[in-house]
């Protein structure tokens, strides 16, 4: 009986003391759920403060370190440096769409990602597709912003044959990647 009770306590105390992970920058990987927000870690505060003015709206939120991140996009294709490990990546649902904010340990806003739909695409970019490439049918539609640029990443289908996009906003094809492609093509 004292062997079992002895075993209840340290597995007690080993579930306590894992719930917690201290970081480097002294904050801490938790997870909680704190008005419908899901924390898997706590950013810093200014990060925050920050995001919660710019977006007072937004539901589902959930904070993780860029190593948790799911991969959401292509990172060669993007042309985005890496993101460095310190940094604190919010997912959330605003105004009808699915969002990824990534911010520095200073709280500064470094790069968003939007999913959305394919009939919320700028006329001219939807003037690109249908000339460019007939027959295709729209798939998935990211808006990816840096400090240096907005861009679409778009990919397309037509039967077995796929092709991803990306598009500057005034309409010009960035980037591809499609049928007979063995890496991806950047247009001049």
């Amino acid at each position: 009986m004292k062997r079992l009770l002895i075993i209840a306590i340290m597995g007690s105390l080993l579930s306590w003391s894992c719930k917690e992970k201290a970081s480097e920058t002294g904050t801490t990987d938790t997870t909680t759920e704190v008005d419908n927000t899901r924390v898997n870690t706590d950013p810093p505060e200014v990060t925050r403060t920050s995001f919660e003015r710019d977006y007072p709206q937004a539901t589902q939120v959930t904070w993780n370190r860029y190593v948790t991140v799911p991969d959401i996009i292509d990172w060669e294709f993007t042309g985005w440096p890496s993101w460095d490990t310190s940094y604190y990546v919010v997912s959330f649902y605003d105004d009808g769409y699915n969002n990824w904010l990534v911010y520095d340990p200073s709280g500064e806003w470094r790069y968003s990602i939007t999913s959305m739909s394919s009939s919320d695409l700028p006329s001219n970019i939807n003037t690109v597709l249908n000339s460019q490439y007939p027959g295709y049918t729209i798939v998935s539609v990211n808006k990816e912003n840096d400090k240096n640029r907005s861009a679409y990443e778009v990919k397309m289908e037509k039967g077995s044959d796929k092709v991803t996009l990306l598009i500057d906003e005034q309409g010009n094809v960035m980037k591809k990647k499609g049928p007979g492609d063995t890496k991806m093509k950047e247009d001049s």
